[in-house]
């Protein structure tokens, strides 16, 4: 719990300067896109992992994958939609 806090005022601060903008809204768009993204990663991941097999080196590549898939859920939502300004 403590990243996503860390996360989200870092965000909110010095990434994208919304900290003028109400907390509220924010920190519920913000629950909704990280945790889309955190089960786009998941998914990505399992069906990689699956495709490949299960090696120490399938599983890492199954992992890299998955991230490289939910960062940009996580950054063009929380730019265009959370941290929005109107």
């Amino acid at each position: 719990m403590h990243f996503y806090n860390f996360c989200f005022f870092t965000n909110r601060r010095l990434t994208f300067l919304a900290h003028d903008l109400k907390i509220t809204p924010q920190i519920l768009k913000f629950l909704l896109v990280y945790s889309f993204a955190i089960l786009v990663n998941f998914l990505i991941s399992l069906l990689v992992k699956f495709y490949l097999g299960g090696g120490i080196l399938e599983s890492n590549l199954a992992s890299f994958v998955g991230i490289v898939c939910a960062l940009p859920i996580s950054f063009f939502g929380s730019n265009f939609w959370v941290f929005k300004d109107k």
